[in-house]
């Protein structure tokens, strides 16, 4: 997803132009442009007519005349932009006589500052050389399948930050409240339909006293957590309302930390701090309702790979951390990039 200029989206441009220019060295000797906005552009930034063709002029060092509207040019382009109902924003480049056929350009990002330059740079690029071959009855971009049509927004890795708070039943001596801090990022972006997503997390668990022979007791836990997942129907074509995304990621958890059990009320109280180590699976419903924001639900199920049991008197009382916890989580956080 690209959430602000994007050097990625403009990447895309420059490949899909030289990739054009070498397909063909047909030359035409004057082009005309026009947006075509049916009423109204997709959204507020998008340029306009006479903007891109200023734009297109400014990145042009050198060569072919440009003009707008319409006349008797060799060659003719219409742009048109336009808003999808799943959010992602839609340029589409055709080009007229001499030449026919058509390009498109995609983009998830809230604005059309970044769509605008892609296209203008790809005019740009695409003046020196043939802008299009001739495409089929269906009007696909030719060389391009669905999943490169899509491959701006797809392929842009993106981060969230979440703050995280729960439950949770085994991490220490009984059930008790969670917090944490979690990092998610996909390196291969979020919004196909299947995306891998990896989260990096802190938790923090605190109880209360338990009564324990003749006194009590209070666990706590400090730990880390990594989390490998994939994610199912990111803002891609299964889960997607609008500009609402919903996505489902089963993952795999490895954990790491230490538990503390502290004794009180006894004869001689004890306290002991033990490393730990827990594997499990999670399944984390995410939604994003728009903008930044992303809301998340996480439950998940671990196995201690060795049962504590700590000492917390002098008369040998003893507690011990159950093997398998349970945990649910809700979180609320935002895309950082």
């Amino acid at each position: 997803m690209l959430h602000h200029p994007s050097y990625r989206l403009l990447g895309f441009a420059l490949v899909l132009g030289v990739s054009l220019l070498r397909a063909s060295s047909a030359r035409a000797d004057e082009a005309r442009l026009r947006v075509v906005t049916e009423g109204s552009l997709a959204e507020a930034d998008c340029l306009d007519t006479d903007r891109l063709a200023l734009r297109v002029r400014a990145l042009r060092s050198a060569g072919l005349t440009l003009g707008t509207g319409q006349g008797g040019a060799s060659l003719t382009l219409d742009v048109s932009f336009t808003r999808q109902p799943d959010g992602t924003l839609r340029a589409s480049l055709t080009a007229g006589a001499p030449i026919a056929g058509e390009r498109v350009l995609f983009d998830k990002g809230a604005g059309c500052a970044a769509l605008s330059e892609a296209v203008a740079v790809t005019v740009a690029l695409l003046l020196d050389g043939a802008f299009f071959v001739a495409s089929d009855a269906t009007r696909r971009p030719v060389g391009t399948s669905d999943e490169a049509a899509e491959g701006v927004s797809a392929r842009s890795a993106s981060g969230q930050l979440l703050a995280a708070v729960g439950l949770t039943d085994g991490t220490v001596a009984e059930l008790a409240p969670r917090f944490g801090l979690e990092l998610v990022a996909h390196p291969t972006g979020r919004v196909n339909d299947r995306a891998l997503e990896l989260g990096f997390a802190f938790g923090y668990v605190v109880g209360g006293k338990s009564p324990l022979g003749l006194g009590s007791v209070r666990s706590a836990a400090a730990f880390g957590v990594a989390r490998a997942g994939l994610r199912l129907g990111a803002g891609g074509r299964v889960f997607a309302t609008g500009a609402r995304a919903f996505g489902i990621v089963p993952s795999v958890t490895v954990a790491a930390g230490s538990v503390r059990a502290e004794g009180a009320g006894f004869d001689e109280d004890r306290a002991t701090s033990r490393a730990f180590a827990r594997v499990g699976i999670a399944l984390p419903l995410s939604f994003e309702p728009g903008g930044p924001m992303v809301v998340r639900l996480t439950p998940s199920i671990d196995l201690a790979t060795r049962r504590q049991s700590f000492v917390v008197s002098g008369l040998d009382d003893r507690v011990a951390i159950p093997r398998v916890s349970l945990t649910m989580l809700g979180s609320v956080g935002f895309v950082f990039f």
